[in-house]
C-alpha cells in the first residue's frame, strides 16, 4: 500500500520528493518491521534479520528520491538487522541512515554515499567499496571480513572493535577509530 501511495506521489512529480505523511508512514512502517529468525535452506537463520526492512529499503533507494526525502526518511526510520545480503548499493545514497546489525555479505557500494551512517555490529563480509564517501559512518563491531575498500574517504569515522581480517584497505581515514580491530592478514 505504502509502495503504490510512493508511485502515485512520483508519478508526474520531477522534483522526486515525497510528502511528509507519506514518510512518516514509511517511518512508522520501519518500526513494526521486527527481526526474527526464519526458515533458509531448510535451517533457522543464525542471527535475527528482517528481509522485510531490506525490501522496503532497496524499494526506496531505486525509487531514485529527492536527497532531502531521503536524509528525512533515515532521520527517523529505522532499518536495523535489515536482510540486504548481495544487494547492489552501487551510487546509493545512505548518509545517516541507521542500519545497525544488518546482513550486506556480498553488496556492493561502489560510489555510495553512506556518511554518518550506522552500520555497527553490521556483517559485511566480501562486500565491495570503491570510491564511497564513508565519513562519520559507525562500523563498531562490523565484520569486515574479507571486504574491499579502495580510494575510500572515511574521516572521523568508527571502526572500534570491527573485524578486518583478511580485508583490503586503501584511502583516507584520518581521525578514523581503529581501537581493538582485527587485522590479521589486512592489505
Amino acid at each position: 500500500n505504502i509502495m503504490d501511495k510512493l508511485d502515485v506521489e512520483l508519478r508526474n512529480n520531477p522534483t522526486r520528493k515525497l510528502s511528509d505523511p507519506l514518510i512518516g508512514r514509511i517511518v512508522s512502517l520501519t518500526q513494526s518491521m521486527r527481526p526474527y529468525r526464519y526458515l533458509e535452506n531448510d535451517s533457522l537463520t543464525p542471527r535475527q534479520l528482517s528481509p522485510e526492512r531490506g525490501q522496503l529499503l532497496f524499494s526506496l533507494i531505486n525509487s531514485d528520491l529527492d536527497k532531502s526525502t531521503y536524509d528525512k526518511i533515515f532521520a527517523r526510520a529505522n532499518f536495523d538487522y535489515a536482510d540486504l545480503r548481495e544487494a547492489n548499493f552501487s551510487e546509493a545514497y545512505l548518509r545517516g541512515a541507521q542500519l545497525a546489525h544488518s546482513s550486506f555479505s556480498n553488496a556492493n557500494f561502489n560510489y555510495a554515499d553512506l556518511q554518518g551512517a550506522d552500520l555497527s555490529g553490521a556483517w559485511l563480509e566480501k562486500a565491495i567499496f570503491r570510491n564511497t564517501a564513508m565519513s562519520g559512518i559507525n562500523l563498531a563491531g562490523a565484520n569486515l571480513r574479507e571486504s574491499r575498500m579502495e580510494n575510500i574517504t572515511m574521516h572521523e569515522g568508527n571502526l572500534s572493535n570491527a573485524d578486518l581480517r583478511q580485508i583490503y584497505l586503501e584511502g583516507d581515514f584520518s581521525g578514523t577509530n581503529l581501537e581493538n580491530v582485527k587485522l590479521q592478514n589486512a592489505s
